[in-house]
């Protein structure tokens, strides 16, 4: 969790602060994997989730 005075808000556009899009990608993916887990249920012995990444 974040607020608007972190210092990555200042450096993007003066006065109208976004967050960047690597974190708004970060969040999505933790995101993903918290709705497979939940959707999928429990693994298997050995079983992994993985991100493979994003292009």
């Amino acid at each position: 969790m974040f607020s608007v005075n972190e210092p990555f808000f200042q450096g993007h556009f003066p006065g109208k602060p976004i967050l960047p899009g690597v974190l708004i990608l970060e969040a999505m993916a933790q995101a993903t994997g918290i709705l497979a887990f939940k959707s999928v249920g429990k693994l298997e012995p050995g079983e992994l989730y993985y991100f493979a990444g994003i292009d």
